[in-house]
């Protein structure tokens, strides 16, 4: 299939290629209307369509619009033509997550506790508030903003949770890194998303995945912990990595745990009302979205019938910037203390999903798993598979 780097399609001027996945590429690229950058999950309908995969990423897409999290990537618009399926989100210039850790080392665990407050954030979004399970939460699908901090850019496998008891089967994502329940296609809940919460801690600290994958007959039953690790960090992901998914930790006990950080997580707690309306009576967005011929009383309205159109795209994206603006850069951005930080509740109405008090998060009750029939605890398979990931075995370096 030719490149469509440096063509026009839809309404984004495509620039270069840089890290995807099996599934699908990544793009960065132009959103034209306003000239900012952009990024595009591009998906070739020869592909999936083999794979009975069209209606999944079409159901993505509807999911894409639905979500509306600080930590998940904000969609811009879709389009596709008779070769592919594009879907448009905001730029996110530090790249892939996998990438990233590989390319600038293993993060110290003082700097991944940031990380666990926001997928913690994220998980407790999908389960207490919009009421699904997401069953694929790897690293190459999460991306790292200019301030460090994560995007979750793909909701393929995103189901609805119907009740306390739901249950659900069906293997996702690579087979070496699914919870023991998932591999032995037994029915699983919410609870598969801790265990990767545990997959994904583990990599950004240990540069590495936390079972052996060369060896085809090499057991995955045992974890290493490295002994650079903290006992509290260790504890942590034992809890998370449970192989008994009735033992493993649950969505609102997580921020219980010693290892979990409440400064971490209270600096973030004002800005998770979402991001959609945010800045919609700043003067300054005000401003920029005039400066493109954007009635704002017209805007407003096709908002609140979630009309997906031009200008609520141009919406989406320049509003995404302001909020940006309006969070706490990363530790390592020398200039944070001089920006001006403005808190999320002053001036701004609250019209995307609602919380009425997200300090209160933790107390939510959580679902209980429905008891399955086997009280043992699942083993991980012996046969190891083949796994999708080109990374390295070795410990990388903290850098």
């Amino acid at each position: 299939m030719e490149t469509i780097t440096g063509s026009t399609i839809g309404e984004v001027l495509f620039e270069q290629e840089i890290k995807g996945t099996e599934a699908f590429s990544v793009y960065e690229g132009i959103f034209v209307p306003v000239n900012q950058k952009v990024m595009v999950k591009v998906y070739d309908k020869g592909v999936i369509g083999e794979n009975g995969e069209i209606q999944r990423v079409r159901d993505e897409i509807d999911w894409f619009k639905k979500l509306n999290h600080p930590f998940l990537a904000t969609y811009i618009t879709d389009f596709e033509n008779e070769e592919r399926i594009f879907i448009v989100f905001e730029y996110l210039a530090n790249g892939q997550l996998a990438e990233y850790i590989l390319s600038k080392g293993r993060m110290t665990e003082l700097r991944a506790r940031k990380f666990l407050s926001q997928i913690y954030s994220i998980i407790d979004y999908f389960h207490n508030v919009m009421r699904i399970v997401h069953r694929n939460l790897v690293p190459e699908l999460f991306y790292i903003d200019e301030y460090e901090n994560i995007r979750l850019i793909d909701f393929r496998f995103c189901v609805q949770i119907e009740n306390e008891e739901f249950q659900v089967s069906g293997q996702c994502g690579d087979p070496i890194l699914q919870p023991p329940e998932m591999q032995y296609s037994q029915s699983y809940n919410y609870l598969v998303d801790l265990w990767y919460t545990g997959i994904l801690m583990y990599f950004i600290v240990v540069g590495e995945y936390p079972f052996r994958m060369k060896v085809k007959e090499e057991s995955s039953s045992e974890i290493s912990y490295p002994s650079f690790l903290s006992s509290t960090f260790i504890d942590f992901l034992k809890k998370a990595l449970h192989r008994n998914f009735r033992q493993r930790i649950t969505t609102n006990s997580i921020v219980d745990h010693p290892w979990f950080s409440k400064t971490e997580f209270a600096k973030i707690v004002p800005f998770l009302h979402g991001v959609e309306m945010y800045g919609i009576y700043n003067e300054s967005l005000s401003n920029s979205l005039a400066s493109y011929g954007i009635n704002i009383e017209k805007l407003v309205i096709d908002l609140s019938k979630r009309a997906f159109t031009t200008e609520t795209s141009i919406f989406r994206l320049l509003s995404r910037k302001e909020f940006m603006l309006s969070m706490y850069p990363s530790e390592s951005d020398s200039d944070w203390s001089n920006r001006e930080r403005r808190p999320s509740g002053s001036g701004n109405r609250r019209l995307s999903w609602e919380m009425s008090s997200p300090v209160l998060l933790p107390q939510r009750p959580s679902f209980k798993p429905k008891q399955l029939p086997s009280p043992s605890a699942c083993p991980v398979p012996v046969a190891a598979r083949r796994s999708s990931h080109n990374l390295s075995s070795k410990i990388i370096p903290n850098k």
